[in-house]
């Protein structure tokens, strides 16, 4: 198994495989192509417009065609110096395609992504079928969805954007609590934007911290509902903190009255959002839990966070510093609510600036999620989530002949 490229994609197996070529549009293509994919769905889902995503070079492509010899949406994407081709697949349920990579131009998609604004400097305004989503100026955190429809709803934070972090604090060495937002502007910024897909990267220290180096990546598509982020923290010095968190999410508190999540055994959890009483027990939610949603049954309004992976390791591939994990933070407070998982967040008050935990060099913290905006509606509220869940824990197997 191997990861496609810089940017973040579900893990695709690759391998090289005989292509027997059947009909006029195949045989057509045969002749010009320089790469043919084949694409298996395996899981019983039908896939309308699933990004796959291969590794190319220089001469291969960027042109995509299907079996019938008609152009697909496609994009190349050149970020770290990788070059990668990314293409929208249409696939019946347990069947498979083969797609024919040629030189041409490549195919928009029918409503293509509109992206407005350059990052760190101004606001930036991405547009699809499914949302518009602002991302902040400075830090190009994101900052809010807004849906299509009268009126537009929009999902937002009062207190700063949607999404905050990863975050530290280190009150014993008299520094500040600190999330990827503070960052005025994101360090080593990196983008590439298309009207399939746009990828944002940003990596560097969070601001008063060069003991760790944070890098956060987005994905935002056409044909997907889902927005993508991967973050990884790593520590490169030692260092003793009270909180090191990701997986944070910030909301208005009148937006949601409800969470929901599924865990890894399959069960469903779901309880009204309420403050933390002291001596009560957490809430359900954890870590790996194949997803977590904040929702409203009366609006219908949703979002789920759909966990890909969650991969915490220690100096030299060892035990992790794990202090406070077993659980989701969950937080309803006045002016906001949110969830967030703890990596290092000791017991008790969080005043108490003493009650810090030593971070050795060499533990990295990575997270993989898709953001999901969902209708909360009817006898099964939650069946988007799952369905977007299997999709996505699932991806396309992928075969590629050179």
């Amino acid at each position: 198994m191997r990861e496609c490229g810089d940017v973040f994609v579900v893990v695709l197996v690759v391998a090289v495989t005989v292509l027997a070529a059947g009909g006029a549009a195949l045989a057509q293509d045969a002749a010009e192509r320089v790469l043919a994919v084949t694409v298996h769905e395996q899981q019983g889902l039908p896939r309308r417009g699933e990004l796959v995503c291969v590794e190319v070079g220089e001469a291969e492509g960027p042109q995509v065609r299907n079996d019938r010899g008609e152009p697909v949406p496609s994009q190349l994407v050149e970020l770290g110096g990788k070059r990668t081709l990314w293409f929208a697949a249409d696939v019946d349920a347990g069947r498979s395609r083969t797609y024919s990579v040629v030189d041409g131009e490549p195919a928009a998609p029918a409503d293509p992504l509109r992206v407005e604004g350059q990052p760190a400097q101004e606001e930036v305004w991405i547009t699809s079928a499914f949302w518009r989503i602002r991302l902040m100026p400075n830090s190009a955190n994101l900052d809010r969805f807004v849906l299509p429809g009268e009126p537009e709803r929009v999902i937002f934070n009062k207190v700063g954007p949607v999404h905050w972090n990863p975050d530290v604090w280190s009150p014993n060495l008299n520094r500040p609590w600190r999330h990827t937002l503070a960052w005025k502007p994101a360090p080593g910024l990196r983008e590439s934007r298309g009207p399939l897909l746009y990828v944002l990267e940003r990596k560097g220290p969070l601001p008063e911290y060069d003991e760790l180096d944070v890098e956060v990546r987005y994905r935002f598509s056409a044909t997907e509902p889902c927005v993508w982020m991967e973050s990884t923290t790593s520590i490169l010095k030692d260092i003793t903190v009270r909180a090191l968190r990701n997986g944070e999410s910030v909301f208005a508190p009148e937006l949601f009255s409800h969470a929901a999540c599924r865990d890894r055994e399959g069960v469903m959890h779901s309880w009204k959002l309420e403050p933390h009483e002291e001596g009560a027990p957490p809430p359900p939610a954890r870590p790996d839990d194949l997803w977590l949603a904040f929702y409203n049954p009366d609006n219908g309004l949703g979002i789920a966070t759909i966990r890909l992976l969650v991969e915490n390791t220690g100096p030299g591939g060892g035990e992790p510093t794990l202090v406070g994990y077993d659980h989701m933070m969950i937080g309803v407070y006045d002016t906001y609510d949110y969830w967030s998982r703890a990596l290092v967040f000791p017991a008790g008050k969080v005043e108490d600036v003493q009650n810090v935990v030593p971070v050795p060099a060499g533990n990295v913290y990575r997270e993989k999620e898709a953001w999901l905006v969902f209708r909360a509606e009817g006898g099964e509220p939650f069946a988007e989530v799952d369905a977007a869940a299997q999709r996505l824990l699932h991806p396309l197997k992928v075969h590629v002949q050179r």
